[in-house]
């Protein structure tokens, strides 16, 4: 069967455009580029031939290589050719052809890669040939991202170890049609970024994909152990390397962990704010009492996200946190007695205490008053209830502990 370069190809199912397609316009030997025969192209005296006319520029307009390249990258992605693999991998060895073919269509390269891992590792294997899988290696580096890469862009997240985490901004710019759907598949990751280059200078929240998923067993088991070995000497080390390699909650130097707080402002509603100054752009009023999570608590302004999911910065005085308000349940007594009555209350202010009294606060909230006893005193009561039921309360009672003195410690 004597096919031609692009005979089965659908340009409109393509991640290339059929108008960047200089088609009917390159001709070797009176043939179009595109109507050249594949198996003529195997041929190796008459490859050379052919490679020689790309090789050689007319002028700065002459992309006949990347006419070539880009056919050769279509059989791939709609026909798993693997023909112009081969002839992929042979032309990339020709500087000149490379540099106006797969590396001006480099991001095309990488796209085909992380479609199908499994074509590009058996037909590597297969051909006994590493330098275009080395080169994907190098452009796949550019688009992962590690840990540090949330500290040097104030983006705060909670990282799970083994992540392959795809930058946001490149997976935006992805053509590839197959590819875009299982991306859209995987896991993603929120981050919630301050001003910064990254995030054009705004508090943004971004959602990243964790692409791991397409390095799994499903990929290893369906390869030969020669592929295996194909796979871990050129593949893995750098899948490895960009891994994340433990949990963290945001940068490597200094962990953050978010926790609840809420809203207290004497005016009833405070503003969150774009930037750290009260100058700052409002993003949206929060009504004291309102619930909000904070992400950072370094200086005098909060990184915060408000349950409408906005983030933005609140001044640390209007920010009221504390073991009592992360619970926001009150059990408070009409005396300090644990055996009075008692009740539970949704603190949505904060509490004022009126005056203490032997491990018991009497306290005001929400227009109630009653006891609450402090934490030691809830400790004490804990131990008096395990103490009723243990079977050697009576002994503990009768032989306290004795505990020794500097001479007894001295002689034993």
């Amino acid at each position: 069967m004597n096919t031609t370069l692009m005979e089965g190809i659908d340009v409109k199912k393509s991640m290339f455009k059929l108008e960047d397609l200089e088609l009917n316009f390159y001709k070797y030997n009176d043939v179009f580029i595109e109507n050249i025969s594949i198996n003529d192209l195997m041929d190796k005296t008459y490859r050379d031939k052919f490679f020689l006319y790309l090789d050689k520029r007319e002028n700065e307009d002459d992309f006949k290589a990347t006419l070539f390249t880009t056919l050769l990258l279509m059989r791939i992605e709609q026909l798993k050719d693997e023909d112009a693999y081969f002839l992929l991998s042979e032309s990339s060895k020709i500087p000149d052809i490379s540099f106006n073919g797969i590396e001006l269509l480099s991001n095309n390269l990488l796209e085909l890669f992380l479609q199908d891992p499994y074509f590009f590792i058996q037909q590597g294997n297969k051909l006994h040939e590493t330098s275009l899988i080395n080169y994907i290696m190098i452009l796949l580096k550019e688009i992962i991202v590690k840990e540090e890469f949330f500290e040097l862009n104030t983006g705060f997240a909670k990282l799970e170890k083994g992540m392959i985490i795809l930058d946001y901004k490149v997976e935006k710019d992805f053509t590839n049609k197959e590819l875009i759907k299982e991306v859209k598949k995987t896991p993603k990751l929120e981050v919630i970024f301050s001003p910064s280059l990254y995030s054009d200078w705004e508090n943004k929240t971004m959602y990243f994909s964790d692409i791991q998923s397409f390095f799994n067993d499903i990929l290893t088991e369906k390869l030969t152990i020669a592929e295996n070995l194909y796979y871990k000497f050129n593949i893995l080390p750098v899948l490895s390397e960009f891994r994340i390699k433990e949990i963290v909650n945001s940068s490597e130097e200094e962990r953050i962990t978010t926790y609840a707080a809420f809203i207290q402002d004497p005016d009833g509603y405070t503003n969150l704010r774009k930037a750290k100054n009260v100058s700052s752009e409002i993003l949206q009023r929060i009504e004291s009492g309102e619930e909000i999570e904070v992400i950072d608590n370094r200086g005098d302004w909060y990184l915060i996200k408000t349950k409408e999911g906005q983030t933005g910065y609140v001044h640390k005085s209007r920010v009221r946190t504390g073991e009592a308000f992360i619970s926001r349940i009150l059990k408070i007594y009409d005396r300090p007695d644990f055996s009075s009555f008692s009740k539970e209350i949704l603190a949505k202010q904060e509490i004022e205490i009126v005056h203490q009294n032997l491990g018991w606060n009497f306290i005001k909230v929400n227009g109630a008053s009653g006891y609450l006893p402090t934490e030691e005193k809830q400790q004490e009561s804990q131990k008096d209830e395990k103490k009723k039921f243990s079977f050697l309360a009576d002994e503990e009672d009768i032989k306290p502990e004795k505990k020794k003195g500097f001479w007894d410690n001295l002689f034993g």
